[in-house]
């Protein structure tokens, strides 16, 4: 489905990791952000130290710039470089139908011994292969990312597998066959199959091509089938840490300022980076710090509740470098907990002294290194405040049960008493809610 664009203004968030003479990318690892009403970007790479330079060239340049550097040979036309192009709004193709919000290529070359790279975006209608470097006008009024990492050609069927349970839209594809042998992931993603059968999460790490420093990125993907909010219940429980998030959110998927540790607490909107202002409203990326940590992630779909019925991805980098920059912007606009903060405070310890009472030891399951299991208890209920409710006390669950003694077995009681209105609408109250553990 093609994308409405919004007459505000653009910020970008890029990274600066653009192609050279082969299929690998200028630098290993980096960002370039350019904020509203800039013709040129901000830019950072993992091993730069200090604050973000300035970018060389605008973006509607062809030359001179990461995005044009980088896409070189996808809009060129060399024969040793071949790749594979999805984006969710394919250039040329009105009306496509999908769930899916991922925009990317993959790039090798067929020359021997040669690297890859694997580019990740957010520009709906771009690129287009093998046509000269056009920016789409019409996308300067919005912010975007694009991400290029340099990687061994075999680490490429990792992401094909990670990528495989997001459905993409793939529009260009001339790898030939004998790049991709011993590659099942990526037949398969080419071939357009669909997983029909769990898992239908993934958890995968893959390694720029640094012999120097190397730079660990982590991949987390779900497919549809899964009913997992990408934020909360990927991305937390995968990394046990809190997250800040920059993303355009609806009013029915909350944050929660409130309490430390393993929280999503949504960043306010408007910022300066650097001396350049950013806001919500004018940009396309979604991205997410650590805290504490050195982690950041990009996470295709935004803060909306739905997304946890349609496909989502998360390429999340470990570098202080490239952390320490979107952290400054995550400090500026941090939520104010106010007096929930205190009054938590007061009651979080009493919180831990009951779920200790119930909790008793066990060994560590087979399943432990893929930690993203069903949450212990799941009460669903259409009433937004009791929903709320509920996801406290799951929360408070979930901390207990991923530490090293896990209980055997938690059950949460809920009775719930429905009364029917004149209007027609459910009123729910919830009557009570104990623990117990089963001991078998």
């Amino acid at each position: 489905m093609l994308l409405k664009l919004s007459k505000v203004v653009l910020i970008f968030h890029l990274i600066n990791l653009s192609l050279s003479q082969t299929s690998t990318c200028r630098n290993n690892d980096g960002n370039v952000y350019k904020a509203p009403t800039q013709t040129t970007g901000k830019i950072i790479h993992a091993g730069a130290v200090g604050s973000w330079a300035n970018g060389q060239a605008a973006f509607t340049d062809r030359q001179g710039h990461s995005f044009a550097k980088t896409l070189e040979h996808v809009v060129g036309n060399d024969p040793t470089i071949k790749f594979l192009v999805y984006n969710n709004v394919p250039p040329g193709i009105p009306n496509v139908k999908t769930k899916s919000n991922s925009k990317g290529v993959i790039i090798i070359s067929t020359t021997a011994g040669s690297a890859a790279a694997w580019v990740v975006h957010t520009i709906p209608g771009f690129p287009t292969a093998k046509t000269p470097y056009a920016w789409p006008a019409s996308e300067t009024a919005r912010g975007h990312l694009l991400i290029c990492l340099t990687i061994s050609k075999s680490q490429i069927n990792a992401i094909a597998a990670s990528l495989l349970l997001v459905q993409p839209v793939i529009h260009y594809n001339d790898i030939p066959e004998t790049e991709t042998a011993g590659m099942p992931y990526l037949k398969k993603l080419a071939e357009g199959q669909t997983p029909i059968i769990p898992p239908f999460t993934s958890r995968r790490s893959i390694r720029t091509q640094n012999p120097a420093a190397p730079v660990t990125v982590h991949i987390y993907s779900k497919s549809e089938s899964s009913k997992y909010e990408i934020y909360k219940k990927v991305i937390v429980k995968a990394l046990k840490k809190t997250i800040k998030v920059w993303s355009r959110r609806d009013n029915k998927l909350k944050g929660d300022c409130r309490v430390p540790e393993r929280h999503v607490r949504l960043l306010q909107s408007p910022g300066v980076i650097n001396g350049h202002n950013t806001n919500l409203e004018a940009d396309d990326t979604n991205w997410a710090v650590s805290d504490p940590g050195s982690v950041i992630c990009h996470v295709d779909k935004p803060y909306f509740k739905n997304q946890s019925k349609e496909p989502a991805m998360a390429i999340c980098i470990e570098n202080n470098d490239i952390f320490t920059r979107f952290n400054e912007i995550a400090a500026q606009n941090e939520c104010s907990p106010g007096p929930h903060r205190l009054f938590s405070a007061i009651f979080e310890p009493f919180h831990h002294m009951l779920l200790v009472v119930f909790l008793l030891p066990q060994a560590r399951s087979k399943d432990d290194e893929n930690d993203l299991n069903e949450p212990v208890t799941d009460v669903a209920s259409e009433n937004c405040e009791m929903e709320q409710n509920a996801n406290v006390l799951n929360e408070e669950l979930d901390r207990h049960v991923e530490q090293e003694q896990k209980p055997i077995q938690i059950v949460m009681l809920v009775q719930i008493e429905r009364e029917k209105l004149k209007s027609g609408l459910y009123v729910e109250y919830t009557a009570e809610m104990k623990f117990r553990v089963n001991e078998e």
